[in-house]
């Protein structure tokens, strides 16, 4: 998840719209950004345009996952 990216109301809800009729979703991991991949683009002499800071807070997180499981999903914050 991307704050401000895909994690508005409307996201979800294109997201909880798309998914509804797939019939093999067992689980719904919700992965917040992280920071792992900016040592990699340093390596590979790449510019690294994200700045760091596009993880939902917590709370939204809580959120995003309350609403898919109200949808009927498991869901998980993380891999």
């Amino acid at each position: 998840m991307l704050e401000g990216i895909n994690d508005s109301d409307q996201d979800i809800d294109l997201i909880l719209d798309f998914i509804k009729d797939l019939k093999n979703i067992q689980q719904v991991n919700l992965l917040p950004y992280h920071k792992m991949g900016r040592e990699k683009y340093q390596r590979l002499n790449l510019e690294y345009k994200m700045s760091g800071e596009e993880k939902p807070d917590d709370n939204k997180l809580k959120d995003i996952k309350a609403k898919f499981e109200r949808n009927k999903y498991l869901t998980v914050i993380g891999g």
